[in-house]
Formats: structure tokens, C-alpha cells, sequence
């Protein structure tokens, strides 16, 4: 859980929502109050839940932290969002989810997410429920009738219809979702009625109807949707044009990629990022000298050129390798880290000198270095070995940047790394997150010697 700490009467929110989530609904929320024991390091807290253990990443969202994150750049909450971000990247499963506390805005890292809304005390206990369900991967949708061999029209008629649109088009993330996958359930004719009702959404008179609707096509995978959501790529209002950018993003239709990458220099940042996404999610080579320019863009906004370098990773063209070596030395952090992530997936070996130059630069932040040890073990050079075995024996590095370079020893393979891990993983005076770290890493090289160390490992420390 991620907060901006305030005065105590906040605090005291955020410590009661925790217990609420732990005690009444059974979801093992943490809280660093209650984690971080007297003289442990808060960084090794914040870096080893988020970056690996937590399924997902609550943020309180007040007027104070969205500040922290987008504007001051500093504390805890931004530390916090940054590695968030970074796993997301890794692991789109991983789910960054908003709790919108105080206030009408959202950290920029966010806008684009559904979030739950807690700022009506007098339905607290009934947002709590909603959240630990989505948590828990609860589905509250009805049961399944089918709807036999009725036509689309027939489908449109039924009698539930207007009420699962409305439905569809609401600004609760979890009602859309549900009733989205009600509608799959129905079958293709409910989800042509109930998407073609979407499509003359598309141009109602309000801008949070036509940014629904878009949303929803996108969530429906309408592929006749493509045309006017391209259209909408051009709507007067920047959230419709966001909606409209993912929708395209979801659907995958390639006819999207050239409007997509005009809307790469629309005129508000959050719709250039959505574009961004979007043709990652598309994946067509056309993007990548459009993505180089707005990876390299220093003028840009932060977000906008990380969401750049990340398609350029999931694309995948080895084009890209120059802009992103170069941009690893780029001043903003997150840039540094997107570009050792977009490497990494590429796995091009010319990457591999720079990366571990920026690996030993310890003026640079921890989760950066960490990334960049997470690259140089997807692209599996056996140059890489010593410098990250350097990384993994120095006591005096960042807990987080060791247990990068444990993993990268883990996926590289090689067997010299067996007793060095095996030496960091039984020492007890080592930090716990470095020698799991180095635990995982011996299970992967899986040699006789490392499995057992291991096997050993586990049962001391799960008291088996």
C-alpha cells in the first residue's frame, strides 16, 4: 500500500482501510508501519514488496500525493510509483490500482487506470467489498442463460439490454468490466447489439459517454469499432481521445498504426502516451523511428518518453538499439531504466558493454541498476557474468541491485555463479531479499549442487 504521509488524522484512514481489508475480508494488505521494524531500511521494504513479492500496488490518491509524484518528484510515494511502473513494464499482471481519496486529480502515472472511489465515507464499507472482490478475482456476474439462435436485433430487444448498457458505460472500472464479460458470455449477437449501441455512443453530446463508449469497444474487441475510434482519435476532448488510442490499442487492427502515430504529437501528453501503448500493443514496425523521436525527445514529458521506450521493447526491432544505448545515459531515471527494460527484450549483444558501464555506475539510482542487471540476464553474454558476481559479493551495494544481479545470474546460467550464490544465500547476516534473490537464482541454474542448497534454503527458512 502507497501514501503520502499527512497528518495523523490521514494516517489514521489509511492504517484503518489496511486493517479493514486484512480483518474483514481476508486480503493480506501490508502497510509499512506495521512491516518495517525499528532500524530496518524502508527502501529494502518498498523495493522487495513491490518489485516482487505484491500482486498489486493500492495508491491513496490525495491532492499531497499526486504533488509528490508528478511535481516534487520526492519521498517515498514517488520512489514507490517509479518501481511500480518498472514491474508493470515487466509484468503487465501486476495491477497499480488508484484509491481515490481526497481530491479530483490523478498522479499522471495513473490516469488511464480505473480506480475505486473512497472519497464518500457514507459508502465506505461498500467500496472496501467491491476492491477485496476484485482482488480476490471475484465475478459478480448473473448466470449464464444462453441466448440460443436469436438474431442481433432479438439480442437488443432483450429485456436486460438497456440496463447492462448502462452498465457498459459507467465510470466504475469493475461494473464495465463485469458487464463486458456478461455480454461475451451472451454470445456474438449480444456483444454485436450491445456494440453497436456503442458505436452511436461514440457520438453522443457528452464527452464522459463518448469516452465510455470507447473504452468499452476497445474491452469488447469490436474490430468494427476501428473506423470510428479512429475517428475519435480527432475528439475535442482529451479523454475521449485517450479511451479511443487504447481502444485501438486492445482491438490490435493495423489500420490504427498510422493515426496512432500522428496522436504521437497530439497536444496533450496523456493522449501521446496512450498512442504510445497503443502501438505497442499493436506491434507494427512502422512506429519505431516515430517512438525513437519521442524516446529522445528531452522537451517531452517523462511518462510520455518511457511509454515510448517500452513499445520500442515490445516491438522488438533492433533499429531501435542505438536511440536506446544512447538514452541509457539520459538524465531522467526513468528513462535510464525503460531503455535498460526495451534492451533487455530486444536481447541485441551490442547493448551489453553499456549496459554493464551503467550496472557499475553507483551514482546511479538502485531500481536503474537493478533493471539494467535484469537486461544484461535476458541477453544471457557470458561478459556479463563477472561484473554482475562483483555486484552480488559487494555488502556495500543496494539490496535491490544485488538481488537484480542474482536473478541475472539465474537466467544467464552459467555454473560459476553456483558457490558465490550458495555463499550469499547461507550467509545470515545478509539482507533476506538478497538471499532469496540468490535462492531463485540457484533454482534456475539447476544444477544438482544449487538445487539442493537451495532445497536446504527453503526448508530453514519455511520452517520445513
Amino acid at each position: 500500500m502507497s501514501y503520502k504521509w499527512q497528518d495523523e488524522k490521514r494516517n489514521e484512514w489509511v492504517r484503518r482501510f489496511c486493517e479493514d481489508l486484512r480483518t474483514k475480508h481476508g486480503v493480506d494488505a501490508q502497510l509499512d508501519v506495521y512491516e518495517v521494524e525499528y532500524g530496518e531500511s524502508f527502501s529494502d521494504y518498498m523495493t522487495s514488496r513491490i518489485n516482487y513479492d505484491c500482486e498489486a500496488m493500492l495508491f491513496v490518491i490525495t491532492p499531497a500525493a499526486v504533488e509528490a509524484v508528478d511535481q516534487s518528484k520526492t519521498g517515498g510515494v514517488h520512489f514507490e510509483m517509479q518501481i511500480a511502473s518498472a514491474r508493470r513494464m515487466r509484468e503487465p499482471a501486476f495491477r497499480m490500482i488508484g484509491i481515490y481519496r481526497e481530491g479530483k486529480n490523478s498522479t499522471a502515472y495513473l490516469r488511464d487506470h480505473r480506480y475505486i472511489d473512497f472519497r464518500d465515507d457514507s459508502k465506505y464499507q461498500e467500496r472496501l467489498k467491491e476492491l477485496a472482490d476484485s482482488l480476490w478475482h471475484r465475478s459478480h456476474r448473473p448466470v449464464l442463460v444462453p441466448p440460443g439462435d436469436d438474431e442481433v436485433t432479438a439480442a437488443a430487444r432483450a429485456p436486460d439490454f438497456a440496463a447492462i448498457q448502462q452498465d457498459l458505460l459507467a465510470t466504475d472500472g469493475f461494473v464495465v468490466r463485469a458487464a463486458t464479460e456478461q455480454v461475451k458470455e451472451q454470445g456474438p449477437e449480444a456483444v454485436e447489439a450491445h456494440a453497436s449501441a456503442l458505436r452511436d455512443r461514440l457520438a453522443d453530446k457528452s464527452a464522459d459517454r463518448r469516452g465510455g463508449a470507447a473504452y468499452t469497444l476497445g474491452l469488447l474487441g469490436d474490430e468494427r469499432a476501428v473506423d470510428p475510434l479512429i475517428a475519435a482519435l480527432k475528439d475535442e476532448d482529451a479523454v475521449v481521445r485517450v479511451a479511443a488510442a487504447r481502444a485501438l490499442g486492445r482491438i490490435g487492427d493495423e489500420r490504427a498504426v498510422d493515426p496512432l502515430i500522428g496522436a504521437l504529437q497530439d497536444e496533450d501528453e496523456i493522449v501521446r502516451e496512450a498512442a504510445a501503448w497503443a502501438l505497442g500493443s499493436i506491434g507494427d514496425e512502422q512506429a519505431v523511428e516515430p517512438l525513437i523521436a519521442a524516446l529522445q525527445d528531452e522537451d517531452e514529458r517523462t511518462f510520455v518518453r518511457v511509454a515510448a521506450g517500452e513499445t520500442l521493447g515490445l516491438i522488438g526491432d533492433e533499429q531501435a538499439v542505438a536511440a536506446l544505448i544512447a538514452v541509457l545515459q539520459d538524465e531522467e531515471p526513468p528513462v535510464q531504466r525503460v531503455a535498460a527494460y526495451a534492451l533487455g527484450r530486444i536481447e541485441d549483444t551490442s547493448a551489453v558493454p553499456d549496459l554493464i558501464a551503467l550496472l557499475n555506475d553507483t551514482s546511479r539510482e538502485p531500481h536503474v541498476r537493478s533493471e539494467v542487471a535484469d537486461a544484461l540476464g535476458k541477453i544471457k553474454h557470458q561478459q556479463a557474468v563477472d561484473p554482475l558476481l562483483a555486484v552480488l559479493q559487494n555488502r556495500e551495494e543496494d539490496a535491490i541491485v544485488r538481488r537484480g544481479a542474482a536473478h541475472a545470474l539465474g537466467m544467464i546460467g552459467d555454473e560459476r555463479a553456483v558457490r558465490p550464490l550458495i555463499s550469499v544465500m547461507q550467509d545470515p547476516e545478509e539482507p533476506r531479499p538478497v538471499r532469496d534473490g540468490a535462492c531463485g537464482a540457484l533454482e534456475m541454474i539447476g544444477t544438482p549442487e544449487a538445487l539442493e542448497a537451495a532445497r536446504e534454503y527453503r526448508g530453514e527458512t519455511t520452517g520445513g
